[in-house]
């Protein structure tokens, strides 16, 4: 939904036949205010929008807008939104809604090996052009990420922005019914089955009262970790500072890891203070940090 009610546009060549098309009385050099539906599809304008979806309020350009409406007449502000018409489009071309062809999309993938393509000639552009893998690593790059994010939300990264905090609560809210995903009832069902299956009795609360002075710790020192970081995955090396501009449920989303795990120093007896310590901390992607989860699970 747009929020914006008048637009303002100044009438250059480029845009007088259109706005004269529309039956405004216009001239050179006039300044004129339109309603955004006047805006050529291709504007650059800035409008508020609100998602049609989660209803989360925020100002983008016009033809980004359009590029998402047109698909069913529904604006959606992300990934995650995004799943309601991936579903309207699965039910119009199979019939259901939760269609995958799993093995099609394997065999495509196995065929093309198109992703890893990709990367290796971004790869190479880059050592060709830069003489970096990563144009991220660039300093003037960094810098300038740096000032939009400090002239946009008043911090070097998206993910310390009360504007990524509100949209997680939004998204927690959507899928689980609750501001943070822990909080539902069917993680804590999870969690309570995955603390039984590491052999000690949930009630006593010991391992949670442990993990939360961990937890405690270890958001103290993240803005710290952050500015040390140099942008690389702890456990593949791969570069991935940039990645904080991906949704955050995204698998390549840059996630907090402790080296030696919660679980390991709680059942060690190591101190919280050791676990939470900035030696024991990394980044790494946020998949990479789950197959270490259930791994552990399935294999106690």
């Amino acid at each position: 939904m747009i929020l914006t009610k008048e637009v303002e546009i100044i009438i250059t060549k480029k845009n007088l036949d259109f706005y004269k098309n529309l039956g405004y009385n216009i001239k050179l050099k006039d300044i004129i205010k339109v309603p955004p539906e006047h805006l050529s599809k291709s504007s650059h304008k800035r409008i508020k929008v609100k998602c049609d979806i989660c209803e989360y309020e925020k100002e983008m350009d016009y033809r980004e807008y359009m590029e998402s409406y047109k698909n069913y007449n529904i604006y959606t502000c992300s990934t995650t939104c995004s799943r309601f018409k991936n579903k309207l489009t699965s039910k119009e071309k199979y019939g259901d809604e939760n269609y995958n062809n799993r093995e099609l999309f394997k065999k495509t993938y196995i065929d093309n090996n198109s992703c890893i393509k990709s990367k290796e000639n971004y790869i190479k552009t880059c050592l060709e052009k830069y003489n970096v893998d990563n144009v991220s690593k660039l300093n003037w790059v960094k810098n300038k990420r740096e000032n939009t994010m400090l002239k946009k939300h008043k911090v070097k990264y998206y993910v310390l922005s009360k504007d990524f905090y509100n949209k997680s609560q939004i998204t927690s809210m959507l899928n689980y019914g609750t501001p943070h995903p822990m909080m539902s009832d069917e993680m804590k069902k999870i969690k309570i089955q995955y603390y039984l299956k590491m052999g000690f009795n949930v009630l006593t609360k010991d391992y949670d009262i442990y993990k939360r002075k961990v937890y405690r710790l270890t958001r103290k020192i993240k803005n710290k970790l952050i500015d040390l970081w140099d942008g690389n995955d702890y456990y593949d090396n791969e570069y991935i500072k940039n990645n904080f501009d991906l949704p955050y449920h995204h698998k390549n989303y840059p996630t907090i890891d402790h080296k030696i795990s919660i679980f390991e120093g709680f059942k060690n007896n190591i101190p919280a203070e050791k676990i939470s310590d900035i030696s024991n901390l990394c980044f790494t992607k946020r998949y990479i940090n789950s197959q270490k989860y259930i791994k552990l699970y399935f294999t106690i």
